[in-house]
């Protein structure tokens, strides 16, 4: 059962506070920004998930395909006892990673590019290495560097596709110089090199403009979520948003059994500015108001315009005596608005039973606070407690 507990102005006493959980027992959470995970970011994660399982695919099939060329060519290659160490090694490298780094632990990680960055260089060095034993540029190993660029290319940003054709054309370019082919056969290694680094511009220039667009279209897709979020006017979250939010917001509190609290802020007599000067100085006063609400919150709380002139502070699991204090703000910074013309507001304040709680019931309590505010002469801050 509710009941209208206390009602306060500025000039009155600080109210006698409500029983609710202490503050350090809130979950953190940044600001208003707290989100649960969206569809995209859903997308993007199966997505680099995919990319992983491709990844560890590819590579274990080069080393397949590798042992296979090593055995085929175990009487008349140089070096097999060394190729076999070098594709075992990687074998186990292979192994190692996916043990260690899960593909879906590696692609929610936010030093993935690392990751991927450090696996190009260990794989290119691997390919260097095993050109030498095999024979030097010559040897049909010296595939698999072009295959590298191309594949890194497929997904991977510009700079990190730059790193796999610099170290492509660097191992070629240093193998040849070393094994002699660059001396004995001067004009086919470098045009090697030459394919490989026109090989590394293409890529790197494709994964530039894919890149640039995939980046437009996620500036778009969150400017496009904004603009469904937010109120024009205001700049606040619009009512549809506000309520997901809020629905959000309590089942997470609830789970915790934290009590959590609301305002319902509207303003006073705002039919008469629409009326006596236009709606043209209704929007600016609207405006106004949602600037002195964003000014006098935290940045834990979440506000919204869920109606004409009413709007909706979720402050969270906040004791009753500081969620007085920011209505006392919200509404000390909205009568302060002398242009372009005064305006004040009453404020209905809702805190729940941290056993039983839904929106609906919190939207309530805290409308049925309001009135109790407009009924004692408005421009005040009224709270409901639940008995």
């Amino acid at each position: 059962m509710a009941s209208i507990e206390e009602t306060r102005t500025a000039a009155t006493a600080a109210p006698v506070p409500v029983p609710v959980p202490a503050l350090d027992a809130r979950p953190a959470r940044k600001g208003s920004d707290r989100r649960e995970p969206t569809a995209a970011v859903a997308r993007e994660l199966a997505f680099w998930t995919r990319y992983a399982r491709t990844a560890h695919l590819l590579n274990l099939m080069i080393v397949l395909v590798d042992m296979a060329y090593m055995f085929a060519t175990w009487r008349t290659g140089s070096h097999r006892l060394l190729l076999l160490g070098l594709n075992l090694f990687g074998l186990a490298g292979l192994v190692a990673a996916f043990v260690m780094v899960p593909e879906r632990k590696l692609a929610a990680s936010p030093h993935r590019d690392v990751v991927f960055a450090t696996w190009c260089v260990f794989g290119s060095s691997l390919i260097v290495l095993g050109m030498w034993a095999d024979g030097g540029v010559s040897s049909p190993l010296a595939w698999l560097l072009p295959l590298s660029v191309m594949f890194t290319a497929v997904v991977h940003r510009p700079s990190l596709v730059a790193l796999s054709g610099g170290l492509a054309v660097g191992g070629f370019s240093g193998l040849a110089a070393v094994d002699g082919a660059l001396a004995t056969h001067t004009s086919a290694s470098l045009l090697q090199v030459a394919y490989l680094g026109t090989l590394t511009f293409a890529a790197v220039s494709g994964a530039r403009h894919r890149w640039a667009l995939h980046d437009d279209q996620i500036s778009l897709h969150r400017n496009l979520s904004r603009l469904a979020d937010v109120d024009g006017l205001t700049g606040l979250l619009n009512h549809r948003a506000f309520h997901v939010r809020l629905k959000a917001e309590i089942a997470t509190f609830a789970r915790l059994e934290l009590a959590v609290t609301l305002l319902l802020v509207d303003l006073d007599h705002f039919k008469g500015i629409n009326d006596r000067f236009g709606h043209g100085v209704g929007d600016e006063v609207l405006r106004n108001v949602g600037a002195a609400i964003r000014t006098s919150i935290r940045d834990t709380d979440i506000a919204g315009r869920v109606g004409g002139e009413e709007f909706a502070v979720f402050l969270g699991p906040t004791p009753a005596s500081e969620a007085h204090e920011v209505a006392e703000r919200i509404r000390v910074a909205i009568a302060a608005i002398v242009d372009p013309e005064p305006v004040t507001a009453s404020i209905g304040l809702s805190v729940s039973d941290p056993h039983q709680v839904d929106s609906a019931t919190l939207v309530d309590q805290a409308d049925k606070a309001l009135y109790a505010a407009k009924r004692q002469g408005r421009n005040r801050t009224c709270w409901l407690r639940v008995a």
